[in-house]
């Protein structure tokens, strides 16, 4: 019971890692992208603000994504290990009383 507690945990650890980094890329290339196409506007000081706020937000973007990232992992393995807990070892498991 215990290894499939922990099996099914790390497998979300791994499918929620797996979604955090495709959907960081993705955040992190819109923002790039944005931030470089920003000098295409009419007035400088408006692609200058724009390219700013996009190279803040991407910074920003990528403590936020860490910090959700080891959050929830921290959680996901925290409920494995309360599971693990509850259900009691092998070890203490008695063996059935003779009569």
């Amino acid at each position: 019971m215990r290894g499939l507690v922990w099996f099914i945990a790390w497998l979300f650890v791994g499918l929620w890692s797996a979604f955090v980094f495709v959907n960081y890329w993705l955040v992190d290339l819109l923002i790039g992208i944005a931030a470089h196409n920003s000098d295409i506007r009419d007035v400088p000081e408006t692609g200058e603000f724009v390219k700013g706020l996009a190279l803040f937000l991407q910074s920003i973007g990528s403590t936020v994504a860490i910090t959700l990232w080891a959050v929830i992992t921290i959680a996901i393995l925290g409920i494995a290990w309360i599971v693990t807990r509850l259900t009691g070892s092998p070890s203490t498991v008695q063996p059935p009383a003779h009569d």
